[in-house]
């Protein structure tokens, strides 16, 4: 493994449990189709909240979400990028959709209306989140020498956005959070991964297009390989949606969210094994590395 020292180590390890992760739930909800009979799929991913997947459905999401935020970008706007699509993932959890009532390998018995669970998920998830940002201010303010870089003033205040749009919604509105906060969380974290894609390929497009020196074609080969998974993700998902649309093809949902988590895992297992000999688990900065 070479000799990068304990801090290293975690974070490789951080690295590759989020694709574990991936997989549990993957192997949970075959195992709930099997279960099932093999032949009755139920119409999303989310839906599955509603069998005997919950458990690994909701830890895997929050789980995610902790790596999410945990693990550091390689640039400041990958970090942003990262930290809210992680802040999102908790959010999908606790906040279900409505239940579909489609089939399942266990009879169970009718769902409540669940709108406690959520006032105690998310109420408890906000307080934690408000505690988180003044934390995240203070930390950034010794690391800045009491002031905040720009980087992170900005994505404290995305963060702070983020949150108080969640209060908002979550104390004035309460019967239309518990409909559609999952809709309104989980979109923007399939599109929040996207973007992650997007940005590692065209940092590192611009550093190969910019220096010169023996790394040049390597980093241009991951670039076009990032370009290449993002582009083939967008293509995919929107053929998916447009037939699901003029079609009415019940289980599209399904496979949007399977096309896109299994393009991000893909992206990420590539990630780590291109930042696996780095030093400090990053690449180097491509603005610096291009001066």
């Amino acid at each position: 493994m070479g000799d990068g020292g304990y801090a290293l180590k975690t974070y490789r390890y951080l690295r590759l449990l989020l694709v574990a992760l991936v997989l549990l739930l993957a192997v949970s909800v075959v195992l709930e189709i099997v279960a099932a009979g093999g032949g009755c799929w139920r119409t999303s991913i989310s839906s599955y909240y509603w069998t005997p997947v919950r458990g690994v459905f909701v830890g895997t999401l929050v789980a995610v979400g902790v790596c999410l935020i945990v693990l550091k970008g390689n640039t400041d706007l990958e970090d942003v990028l990262l930290n809210v699509a992680g802040a999102l993932a908790p959010v999908v959890a606790f906040v279900p959709i409505t239940d579909p009532h489609e089939c399942q390998s266990t009879p169970w018995p009718p769902a409540a209306d669940g709108r406690a669970e959520v006032v105690n998920n998310v109420g408890a998830l906000l307080v934690v989140a408000v505690i988180g940002l003044g934390a995240a201010w203070v930390l950034a303010r010794g690391e800045g020498r009491g002031r905040p870089t720009r980087a992170q003033r900005a994505g404290l205040a995305m963060g702070a956005a983020l949150v108080a749009a969640g209060v908002l919604l979550f104390v004035a509105a309460p019967a239309f959070f518990a409909r559609w906060g999952h809709y309104l969380a989980a979109v923007p974290l399939f599109l929040l991964l996207l973007a992650v894609m997007s940005v590692n390929a065209l940092s590192l497009a611009r550093v190969s297009a910019d220096r010169d020196g023996r790394d040049r074609p390597q980093r241009t080969d991951l670039a076009n390989r990032y370009l290449a998974l993002t582009v083939v993700t967008v293509v995919v998902v929107a053929a998916l949606a447009l037939v699901t649309w003029l079609g009415s093809w019940q289980h599209g949902t399904f496979w949007v969210e399977v096309a896109v988590i299994a393009a991000f895992a893909v992206f990420w297992v590539v990630q780590t094994i291109e930042l696996w000999q780095a030093t400090d688990g990053l690449r180097a900065d491509p603005e610096a590395t291009a001066r």
